[in-house]
């Protein structure tokens, strides 16, 4: 924890001027933060709703939720360090990926919502397959994966604009 505090908590005067590390004026330690906690929020919930509330659509959703959150932790962390440029090729196929992804999110949360009407169900009782709980997850899905759309188009933008930098600089 002492390490993860201490990388998280990493400050770089000169790398900070760089409007790639400020983003929404916000530093990118903040949404490393913030993915890492949907991580751990994800990948615990999965298994508490699988087997404590039997809720095996909110169990799956909050696992894919928890694998998106961990895949944004790496994208962030990757252009924090400056190595994303050897993931360049990549990015347009994680950007396409977590837009079909967000896509299917969308559908799957609209027909979650019309099936729990339908069904009548409403949320004093958590366990069994409710899906207005499964809802929530799909949710976090969605989030993730539109997060993982917007910065990967970000991140590539600015890679981009780095690359034709240093090849003017060449010149």
């Amino acid at each position: 924890m002492k390490h993860l505090l201490a990388f998280l908590s990493e400050k770089n005067d000169e790398a900070n001027l760089f409007r790639g590390e400020m983003i929404c004026c916000q530093p990118i330690n903040i949404w490393i933060a913030v993915a890492i906690l949907g991580f751990i929020a994800g990948i615990s919930a999965s298994p508490m709703f699988a087997f404590e509330f039997k809720n095996f659509n909110a169990a799956i959703f909050a696992l894919i939720s928890s694998l998106l959150a961990l895949a944004l932790v790496i994208l962030h962390v990757k252009h924090k360090h400056h190595t994303l440029t050897r993931w360049l090729e990549y990015l347009p196929c994680l950007k396409m990926t977590a837009f079909f992804v967000q896509m299917a999110a969308a559908v799957f949360f609209v027909i979650y919502i019309v099936l729990a009407i339908v069904r009548g169900q409403n949320l004093s009782k958590i366990r069994g397959e409710n899906l207005y709980i499964a809802c929530v997850w799909i949710w976090m899905t969605w989030k993730w994966s539109f997060s993982i759309f917007w910065f990967s188009r970000k991140y590539k933008l600015i890679c981009d604009e780095r690359l034709i930098v240093d090849q003017d600089n060449q010149s």
